[in-house]
Parts: structure tokens; C-alpha cells; sequence
């Protein structure tokens, strides 16, 4: 697929695809620090973006929520609507989410959102995120381009069920990744969803998980890096 550069995003003319209205679907020209995302209306509403986040309702007392994956701040809402006392400590590498994500971590007085991501080893990587009318499919960004190429675990799902014959491009930026470990929490819940790279997340922090016993909530990829 063509790479698309970031000058080359400000430029694209204002988005008509339906997807816009999807949480997680970033509009990079939005000047307004992206108070339109559609997270903002989840926020208003209290209520959890996907149904299973209510499993969480039965935990009482303020323990430690590590967001691993934070994209928008969906989960710091989900969490919050069900464990209002919950203490959350989000991971998110990508420059256009983690600007989203640390200003809906503003309302709580109790959400710490890292501009990094978790991984097996300390390092800088590039990640991968389609564009479909110059819109970021941010739930989808990967480090594996090869998943939006065909034959790959995303092409068809991306090029058929989302974009419906628009076209996409690939936006490619460098992120920071630590290991887990070496940050020394006592997390009591873990949610993971880093499209494919859960592995190395749960890798680098198996020395956290023996310790601490964490409830881990993550999501099953079918290409694992």
C-alpha cells in the first residue's frame, strides 16, 4: 500500500467516510485538541465502549488499572463508568491518540497517560496506521505493515468492511516502547490491546504478573509480533 507523510495528511480535504464517526477514528487537521472525537460522547454518557468492561463492576477499592493500549481514552471512560475509584496508568505510543487519551485523563484526578508503549524490550519502532479519507484508523495501528498488505490478517477486513472501496493508505511514525517490568508496578487489572503485538507486551512483564496475580483482560490477535 502507499505511504502517506504527515504534510500530506494536513492537507486532505474534510472527511465524508461514514468511519468518522467511530470512537478511535482520528481526524489529524482537528484543531481543536479533538474535542469532536466521538470519545467525548462516551464520556458524557458514562458508559462503557464495549459490553465487557461491566465485569469489572464486581472490583471494589482503588486499585491500580494498567491501560495497556489506551488509543482514544475508551478504556480510561469504561474503567472509570464501572470502577469509579479505580487508580489508571495508561500506555499509548502515537502521537494523535496519546493527545486525545492525556486530555480525557484531565477530568479524572486519578489517570496517568505514558506517551509509550509496553513491550519485551526498550527501543524505538515504527508503527503502522491506515488512512482511509484522511482519517487514522487508530485501532487498527500495528507494528506489522505486512497485516494491511493482501494475504494479511487485516487486508480484507480493512479494504472490504471498513473502507468499502476507498481507498487506504499506511501513516508510519517512530514510537517509544519500555519493558514492563522495569516500571516496578503492582497492577490488580491488566487490559491489553496493541493489535498483534500482545506477546511481547505480556513477555516484558512476566516477572509483574507472577508478583502481583493481575486480573489480565486482553484481546486474542490472529498475527501475533
Amino acid at each position: 500500500m502507499k505511504f502517506v507523510t504527515r504534510e500530506e495528511l494536513m492537507k486532505c480535504p474534510p472527511a465524508q467516510h461514514y468511519v468518522k464517526a467511530w470512537s478511535g477514528i482520528v481526524d489529524p487537521k482537528d484543531s481543536t485538541l479533538q474535542t469532536s472525537n466521538p470519545v467525548w460522547e462516551q464520556l458524557s454518557q458514562k458508559q462503557p465502549h464495549e459490553p465487557h468492561f461491566h465485569l469489572f463492576s464486581a472490583l471494589k477499592g482503588a486499585g491500580l488499572f494498567l491501560d495497556i493500549g489506551a488509543n482514544c481514552g475508551q478504556s480510561i471512560v469504561s474503567f472509570k463508568s464501572v470502577v469509579p475509584d479505580a487508580h489508571i496508568m495508561s500506555f499509548e505510543p502515537t502521537t494523535f491518540s496519546f493527545s486525545i487519551a492525556e486530555r480525557v485523563s484531565r477530568v479524572f484526578s486519578d489517570v496517568l497517560v505514558n506517551n509509550f508503549g509496553l513491550s519485551d524490550d526498550a527501543g524505538r519502532l515504527p508503527i503502522y496506521t491506515p488512512v482511509i479519507d484522511g482519517l487514522l484508523i487508530t485501532p487498527l495501528s500495528s507494528l506489522d505493515p505486512g497485516m494491511f498488505e493482501p494475504g494479511g490478517t487485516m487486508y480484507t477486513f480493512l479494504t472490504k468492511d471498513i473502507a468499502q472501496g476507498s481507498p487506504v493508505t499506511i501513516f508510519s511514525e517512530e514510537i517509544e516502547l519500555r519493558r514492563g517490568d522495569d516500571l516496578k508496578l503492582k497492577p490488580e487489572v491488566m487490559k491489553i490491546d496493541v493489535e498483534g503485538a500482545e506477546l511481547r507486551v505480556l513477555t516484558g512483564l512476566a516477572r509483574t504478573i507472577k508478583q502481583s496475580k493481575p486480573l489480565i483482560m486482553t484481546e486474542k490477535s490472529d498475527a501475533v509480533a
